[in-house]
């Protein structure tokens, strides 16, 4: 097989209900060069039976399987090292891509060599393929200054959707991938901000599926971050080797990280330290919970006055 343009890379576990139409949105694409490098974390379900199905129909879909789960993390990054492509891409085994999403992405790299990362509008679609919202980001991530860039993905709200862009393999070469907790994703894109402008589509071809299986959704909690970052990290990385004693403080400390070895000048590098400090204050009560102890009790007492000073004046006894 000769070396392909793009490699997508499709990490799965027990995704037997949604791998199917993931896959066909692959083959339908109307760029052809392509190659689908499939990872299934160990699935227990029909994932198996499915893929292998799918690779013998095709020979531009290599698929691997694990011997045992390794977490979300490391099989995301697994299926980058398996990639021989010079343009990468993500594709979540419950998401889709429209056929021309490859067509439209592929010229912009190849036309622009300061840009990164190539990415498109999202649609949101439902357990049923129907399209029932879209996100349209408009963020400074083409802007010539790091430090825009920068700023854009830290502070701006984007979905973590950038991940699922079309990347340049020699740029993903030059961060850590993604880490195996909370954050991991926009660490990543954080750091090829600095690498080089993101260029967008102004069209809806990532099809992006909601559904209650999802692990934003199974992980929600109670607590001040939203999330049980404990619980999370142990999907990310089920073997617990990297999984960090306070979370929000490791998330802060990889945000440092995306600086170092990067060719940015002495302002840019200054004004983004600035922005990860902004950071750190914007999820203060988060680092806070981290510590335990009376710092976490003092972030519930505030939130608990918080909530019933904004919402309690409004609630009626029954």
């Amino acid at each position: 097989m000769n070396k392909p343009k793009v490699s997508i890379g499709l990490p799965v576990y027990n995704g037997e209900k949604y791998v199917a139409r993931a896959i066909e949105s692959v083959l339908g694409q109307s760029f052809p060069d392509f190659e689908l490098i499939i990872s299934d974390n160990a699935s227990t379900d029909a994932t198996q039976e499915i893929c292998r199905a799918y690779a013998g129909w095709d020979p531009r879909i290599r698929y691997y399987r694990t011997e045992q789960n390794l977490g979300a993390a490391p099989n995301f990054n697994r299926v980058f090292e398996l990639a021989h492509g010079d343009y990468f891409q993500w594709l979540a085994s419950d998401d889709m891509l429209a056929p021309e999403f490859l067509s439209r992405c592929v010229p912009v790299l190849d036309n622009d060599p300061t840009t990164v990362l190539c990415f498109c509008w999202a649609r949101y679609i439902d357990e049923h393929d129907q399209p029932f919202s879209t996100c349209e980001l408009d963020l400074r991530i083409d802007d010539p200054l790091p430090r825009t860039r920068f700023h854009e993905i830290l502070l701006g709200w984007h979905n973590s959707f950038y991940v699922f862009g079309l990347i340049r393999v020699a740029a993903l070469k030059k961060t850590k991938l993604i880490l195996p907790h909370t954050h991991g994703d926009t660490i990543l894109i954080a750091r090829l901000s600095l690498l080089g402008r993101f260029q967008q589509i102004s069209e809806h071809l990532f099809l992006s599926r909601h559904h209650a299986a999802q692990s934003n959704e199974i992980y929600k909690a109670e607590v001040p971050c939203g999330l049980d970052t404990e619980a999370y990290a142990s999907w990310y990385d089920t073997q617990g080797m990297s999984r960090p004693k306070y979370p929000n403080w490791r998330i802060l400390s990889e945000f440092n990280q995306t600086l170092d070895g990067v060719q940015v000048s002495l302002i840019d590098r200054t004004i983004c330290r600035a922005y990860i400090a902004r950071f750190g204050l914007r999820h203060v009560h988060c680092l806070l919970w981290d510590l335990g102890g009376l710092p976490r009790r003092l972030v519930i007492v505030v939130s608990a006055r918080f909530l019933n000073k904004n919402y309690g004046a409004n609630q009626r006894p029954a």
